[in-house]
């Protein structure tokens, strides 16, 4: 919100942010690496940028030289809108409550974190990709949305794959564990009829917690692929067909489960195991607190056996199980309370904003 010409507060965040402050004297702000974030992000700076170069913070109306708005702005733009009647309309705590709505969408934490790890290349001065950014990149390539994953994961994605040192040959798990759960053992260190369950997934590698595999494949019907992510208290797998709803499965984990990858389980009950796979109508939720659990699941095409301590709280896939029975699981809406760990609470939405997506094909 600093109008001067040469701000010095600006100059220390553009080095922490990785903000480009060169163009147009200190008055235009990129991304000093725009392929390490999303349309999303990009967009939001861009209208910070313009307000912060025409000095609009200064003004009455901050969005008063906009005709219209990119996408990446709207939310910031509904909110100031929405609550402009009834503030001051020249005071300041309403303009820095939208310009932090902004900077948030601008600078997501996938990105800030890069700046801790990128290195800089001595002979020519440019970045050198990190294997997350090699990831940023292709997300960006296919226009899907960045994943918001934890530094403790984007700074150990191999460089020569979109995978953490879990997967792949220095690790006991093969990647296309993102595409597939079944097929996630490492032959090398396995029988080759064994096939991994969820207790294998969630105990492997107990020192190092925090893992990540991306999986895509594509042929004549198309391109299916996905992800599956654990952290101390929590293990997602997501799995769906590639197509224009690319960002609402995505942003959908973003919403709900990202952030408990960064927070410790409150308690020994709120640990929770969530498997989404669109294109295999797997849809089920398991977790370490016993009042959630439903002895009548089916455990037919489960990924058995479950860890030691969890029981399965529903299945929410289309299911008739080997006997012929259809099965009714517990509403998701049911978990949806206090009395439930926010893991859990938050998983149950997670997997009904999935549902629901999924009813729009």
């Amino acid at each position: 919100m600093c109008s001067c010409e040469y701000c010095a507060d600006l100059i220390h965040l553009a080095d922490v942010c990785g903000i480009d402050i060169s163009q147009n004297g200190h008055k235009e702000l990129v991304h000093l690496n725009p392929e390490w974030c999303g349309s999303k992000a990009r967009d939001a700076l861009t209208v910070l940028s313009i307000q912060h170069s025409n000095q609009l913070f200064a003004d009455s109306n901050i969005f008063a030289e906009f005709m219209e708005l990119p996408k990446g702005a709207s939310e910031a733009y509904r909110f100031y809108a929405d609550r402009r009647k009834n503030w001051d309309p020249n005071g300041d705590m309403l303009k820095r409550q939208t310009a932090f709505a902004l900077a948030s969408t601008a600078f997501p934490d996938s990105y800030l974190d890069k700046f801790d790890i990128a290195d800089i290349s001595d002979s020519d001065g440019e970045w050198e990709k990190s294997g997350w950014g090699k990831l940023v990149q292709a997300f960006n390539d296919i226009e899907m949305p960045i994943l918001d994953l934890p530094q403790s994961i984007t700074s150990n994605i191999e460089t020569d794959g979109f995978w953490t040192h879990h997967f792949g040959e220095s690790g006991c798990l093969d990647p296309i564990a993102g595409y597939g759960l079944e097929f996630g053992l490492n032959k090398r260190e396995y029988d080759s009829q064994d096939s991994a369950g969820l207790k294998t997934y969630l105990e492997i590698w107990p020192s190092e917690p925090d893992y990540f595999a991306w999986w895509d494949r594509s042929n004549e019907a198309g391109t299916c692929g996905g992800f599956i992510v654990r952290s101390t208290g929590l293990l997602v797998s997501q799995q769906w067909k590639f197509c224009d709803l690319n960002d609402q499965y995505i942003n959908a984990f973003n919403r709900y489960m990202a952030p408990f990858l960064q927070n410790e389980p409150e308690n020994p009950f709120d640990h929770v195991i969530v498997v989404y796979s669109e294109y295999r109508n797997d849809a089920y939720i398991a977790s370490t607190d016993p009042r959630s659990w439903d002895p009548n699941t089916p455990t037919d095409r489960l990924l058995l056996p479950l860890p030691d301590g969890y029981g399965l709280v529903g299945n929410y896939g289309f299911f008739i199980d080997s006997r012929g029975t259809e099965y009714v699981p517990t509403p998701l809406s049911s978990f949806d309370n206090n009395l439930y760990t926010p893991r859990l609470r938050s998983a149950a939405r997670y997997l009904q904003e999935c549902l629901r997506i999924k009813e729009q094909f």
